[in-house]
């Protein structure tokens, strides 16, 4: 009898232009949804279906990727391609007509922020007004979630990226 060969493990997933947009707009969802879908959302929804199921836990608080944030550290080899990117995405908030998709904006589920997605070469930026997360996703960090949170002038980022948004919405 010959023993069984185990199955060859699933080729990772590429990472590239379309996946690193495909994550951009995940998190862009999640952060529409702040308020509605995040742990305390989830925690609610549970506390109101415990009756029925006779105080048993029924909905799982699920992982959202804008959870997986983390800042870089110091000397991380991806800070001068943050850097680049960031430099570029101020470019892209200061172009009088910015490329149609590189911008886009919509409201969140609650209150009046917006959510805020920009995109350029090698990189890609979700972010929420009115101080809310913001992410960069680079190419040359396959999946990794880059928190913006300690970036410097980050709400005037976003809200010149909201700006870029509404002119390329215009044409």
């Amino acid at each position: 009898m010959t023993p069984a060969v185990p199955a060859p493990a699933p080729a990772p997933r590429p990472w590239g232009r379309a996946a690193r947009r495909e994550l951009a707009d995940a998190i862009a969802r999640e952060l529409a949804d702040t308020g509605h879908l995040d742990r305390p959302g989830y925690e609610a929804e549970q506390d109101r279906a415990r009756p029925a199921a006779g105080g048993a836990v029924v909905l799982p608080v699920l992982p959202r990727d804008v959870d997986r944030r983390q800042a870089l550290a110091t000397g991380d080899p991806a800070e001068a391609a943050a850097a680049r990117a960031i430099s570029a995405a101020w470019t892209l908030a200061a172009t009088t007509r910015p490329p149609r998709g590189s911008a886009g904006a919509r409201r969140a589920r609650q209150g009046r922020a917006r959510v805020i997605t920009a995109t350029g070469d090698g990189w890609s930026i979700a972010a929420r007004t009115g101080g809310g997360p913001a992410v960069l996703l680079l190419d040359d960090l396959p999946a990794g979630v880059i928190d913006l949170a300690s970036t410097t002038a980050l709400a005037g980022l976003v809200d010149a990226l909201a700006a870029a948004a509404d002119r390329a919405a215009r044409g």
